[in-house]
């Protein structure tokens, strides 16, 4: 299963999809990369820290040998889903089928590399075109990124997550040479323009 982010926006002056493959979901292969992913849930809930008074009055008319340090939590849908990513995204890597990862807004290797596509491209060209795309696309609840793993995704049993991104990084080093390796956090969000368009049933 590839690990799979779409990002959709004005890159060098015109609205593209950038497609990044980070490689085949699993340990790191010599040409399949190979991509960690650590699925969390975020909690936070309404009131937590905030319910002295409730705890006071639960102490005088329950149980008066309650321990003060006993929180009082109120779950209203509060907190985060949040996906750890790791990557290991070879050079002019290749998916098991034999097709190179797309690495930008392109699948076919002739067709870059540039600004907005690196497929097939070296690694600190990769990893150029993916910082760029984050550089240049706004990726929020009205413009989300769509992330694909595991069963979060067209072949899975879960629809392909609504997601904003949070700290990317991307080293290309010497110590790795030909591999663009990374890291991103990324959060599951509401697609509001999703929301606006059932709203008003826009065609």
């Amino acid at each position: 299963m590839t690990v799979r982010l779409t990002i959709e926006g004005e890159v060098a002056g015109i609205q593209r999809t950038g497609v990044f493959e980070f490689g085949e979901y699993g340990p790191r292969g010599e040409e399949g990369g190979g991509a960690s992913v650590e699925d969390q849930i975020r909690t936070g809930f309404l009131l937590e820290n905030a319910g002295e008074a409730i705890l006071n009055a639960y102490r005088d008319a329950v149980d008066s040998s309650a321990p003060f340090r006993r929180g009082i939590h109120v779950d209203r849908g509060g907190g985060q889903h949040a996906l750890e990513l790791d990557f290991a995204t070879p050079q002019n890597g290749r998916k098991s089928d034999g097709s190179h990862f797309q690495w930008g807004s392109s699948s076919d290797p002739d067709a870059g590399p540039n600004e907005h596509t690196a497929t097939g491209g070296s690694a600190e060209e990769q990893m150029a075109v993916l910082i760029n795309y984050l550089r240049h696309v706004r990726i929020d609840s009205t413009s989300p990124a769509t992330f694909e793993w595991g069963e979060y995704s067209s072949e899975g049993i879960l629809d392909p997550l609504k997601v904003v991104v949070e700290s990317p990084s991307v080293i290309a080093s010497n110590d790795s040479p030909g591999w663009a390796d990374g890291t991103m956090t990324l959060v599951e969000t509401v697609d509001l323009e999703a929301v606006v368009d059932k709203t008003f049933k826009r065609d």
